[in-house]
């Protein structure tokens, strides 16, 4: 761990545009404040920024149609934007940012992997036509307390994926109140 931090001189860094896949572990732990991922890269390795707490915000280009599990987990992140063409958003991605408070899925993206944002500070999510599915326990245990779907097209949820958050709790508590 203390190797990989003083590896690091600048702790701002820009991925240049020739770069097509990110490998897995190349930041995590580190402190890493800001990163510039530029467009023509495709993959992010698993683990590549998990646990970087001073990484505030981050855009994926359009370009990333994939990254590995776990690769911003437990980072410091207060802003993602995640650009249109992404296709699937990894297992446990950002998973313990507890300082993302709200996130815009773009319509590219087809399925939400198992526990993508469970105890992150999510308290807002939008969630656009394109998805098709949202793993376990996606989204447990995060402060959401407003979910926003567009379009009209079905979307399987698995086990749990809103389990111990406002939102479902306020479900429960309407379905109970209509059921009387």
């Amino acid at each position: 761990r203390r190797q990989r931090q003083m590896c690091i001189r600048d702790r701002n860094i820009t991925v240049p545009a020739s770069v097509k896949t990110w490998g897995e572990w190349l930041f995590s732990e580190s402190g890493l404040i800001s990163v510039t991922l530029s467009e023509g890269l495709e993959a992010i390795g698993e683990v590549a920024f998990s646990d970087c707490k001073s990484l505030m915000s981050v855009t994926i280009p359009a370009s990333v149609r994939t990254w590995g599990n776990q690769a911003f987990s437990g980072s410091g992140l207060t802003s993602v934007t995640l650009s249109e063409g992404l296709e699937a958003i990894g297992e446990v991605a950002f998973s313990n940012c507890k300082s993302l408070t709200n996130i815009t899925i773009p319509a590219s993206v087809k399925t939400l992997g198992s526990q993508a944002f469970s105890g992150s500070g999510l308290t807002s999510v939008t969630l656009s036509e394109g998805l098709e599915a949202i793993g376990d326990i996606a989204f447990w245990s995060c402060p959401l307390e407003k979910v926003a779907l567009s379009g009209d097209k079905s979307i399987s949820v698995y086990n749990n994926a809103f389990d111990n958050t406002p939102a479902c709790l306020l479900y429960t508590s309407d379905a109970a109140d209509e059921a009387r």
